[in-house]
């Protein structure tokens, strides 16, 4: 789905007024959008390489809300092993978070109008 279809697909779910896509590498437009948007209480982290899935949860992780969530695509698919290596090294053992799986987060992908994909993890932060 290209960035044109999605926008149209937000826009029929009445979610366009509530989120804002940006393009371009995470170094360069993450610390702008998370220093002008508030707490962050959803982030979805849809990248398959190590450097950027990491990179994507630190410069997240300090601006998500108590009880906020962080998606992780792919956490589990055996392609994106960065992504699994993430989650396993610095979300559980480093960050001690507990991470859950496929069902919940599914359920969270619903509640977002997107369509259902399998695979996906997420950690709740909790203070």
């Amino acid at each position: 789905m290209d960035l044109d279809e999605l926008r149209g697909y937000v826009r029929q779910c009445g979610l366009d007024l509530r989120l804002e896509f940006v393009q371009g590498p995470f170094e360069e437009t993450a610390p702008d959008l998370l220093g002008r948007a508030g707490p962050v209480l959803l982030s979805h982290i849809d990248c398959d390489i190590q450097s950027s899935v990491a990179y994507a949860w630190e410069v997240v992780k300090p601006h998500v809300h108590p009880g906020g969530y962080v998606v992780f695509d792919d956490a589990h698919a055996s392609g994106c092993l960065g992504a699994t290596e993430v989650v396993e090294e610095l979300v559980i053992r480093r960050d001690g978070l507990n991470c859950e799986t496929n069902l919940a987060a599914l359920r969270v992908s619903r509640l977002a109008c997107w369509p259902g994909a399998g695979g996906w993890g997420r950690a709740s932060i909790q203070q």
